[in-house]
């Protein structure tokens, strides 16, 4: 592992996510500019973020198995912050963009630490950028809903490719590569039609 490089990467990767939120939060995209950071729903997801960061911070001195089991833990609050929002009346246009840009840094730092460890080549990367693309066409396409669109290939594919990112890591080497490759292609598959239905939903 490159000395240097991984905390250089994961720190942009963190400060792009949030600043992400906050552009989408407080710059004119959403119509709500509250953030209750008290909400059970919301200090889960502060709770996922602060997690993956560590995980970066730890990773040299964690075995494969810790690694996996750790992603998992994340993977699976992924859907607690969700449910608890719904269950207790705490969803909010805010918290659903923190909720994304969580998962997105989630995706780019397991794809990095895949691709650093010798696990996989460097296409595990392509969906950890791909969100950030993503982001970018939203700004040139923000369509007038003032809500990010959500397509359920787009989540399929999302999580699926989260829970192969975590599993990786307690199966051998060799697995890595049919195990990924299927959830990566889906994937940019994804985020091709996002963009293509996000361009066609801004010219009406």
């Amino acid at each position: 592992m490159a000395a240097g490089l991984p905390g250089w990467l994961l720190s942009a990767a963190a400060a792009a996510s949030l600043a992400g939120w906050g552009y989408a939060a407080y710059a004119g995209w959403l119509p709500e500019r509250r953030w209750h950071l008290g909400s059970a729903a919301n200090l889960v997801t502060a709770f996922r973020w602060l997690a993956v960061a560590l995980l970066a911070a730890l990773f040299p001195a964690l075995t494969p198995w810790q690694t996996g089991l750790w992603a998992w833990g994340i993977f699976l609050a992924d859907g607690l912050d969700g449910w608890l929002a719904r269950r207790l009346g705490q969803a909010s246009l805010a918290g659903e963009y923190l909720d994304k840009e969580t998962d997105a840094l989630f995706v780019l730092t397991m794809g990095l630490l895949l691709y650093l460890s010798s696990r996989a080549g460097g296409w595990v990367l392509i969906p950890g950028a791909l969100r950030y693309l993503y982001v970018l066409a939203l700004i040139r396409w923000k369509p007038d809903t003032r809500k990010e669109p959500r397509f359920r290939f787009g989540r399929y594919a999302a999580g699926l490719l989260m829970a192969a990112l975590s599993t990786v890591w307690l199966l051998p080497d060799a697995w890595a590569l049919p195990l990924l490759a299927p959830a990566v292609l889906l994937t940019v598959a994804s985020f091709g039609v996002s963009i293509v239905s996000l361009r066609r939903i801004a010219r009406l």
